[in-house]
């Protein structure tokens, strides 16, 4: 008596789901670290343009030439400086803090936008350089900033 079986037992099913659960699951660990690194590379490249533009305004030669830092995107630069430039938008960076030129020397404070996902807090530039504050549970760590 020859017994034909074609097809799969129900243990090698319920094997098989459990492997692509736990590869899944593996999967969906490292994606949630890349958009955190995504996410803070963006800030970092939102707050680092500032840099840029601020140089630009405090060299114009006009005093304070900075604008008060808007709710959204915004020039950065009085008009009267001859230099253009805006804010990256809200959803780039949240509250900014604005100190003027002082001798070419400025600093602008950024803090995270709203719906953040990375670990950055704040960062900050000045005329040489930028840093970041790094927030994971329990510490908070901060490069040096402005």
């Amino acid at each position: 008596m020859k017994t034909n079986s074609k097809g799969f037992t129900l243990i090698e099913l319920l094997v098989v789901i459990a492997i692509i659960g736990i590869l899944s699951t593996i999967a969906m660990t490292s994606l949630n670290g890349a958009r955190k690194k995504a996410a803070d590379a963006s800030f970092k490249s939102s707050v680092s343009s500032l840099q840029a533009i601020g140089v630009l305004c405090c060299d114009s030669g006009v005093t304070n030439p900075l604008t008060a830092a808007p709710a959204a995107s915004g020039l950065v630069c009085i008009a009267s400086s001859g230099v253009t430039g805006n804010y990256p938008p809200s959803s780039a960076v949240g509250a900014l803090s604005i100190a003027q030129c002082n001798a070419g020397d400025f600093e602008i404070i950024a803090q995270k936008p709203t719906g953040f996902s990375g670990t950055l807090s704040t960062g900050g530039c000045n005329a040489t350089t930028c840093g970041f504050c790094t927030v994971v549970a329990p510490a908070t760590t901060c490069d040096p900033l402005p």
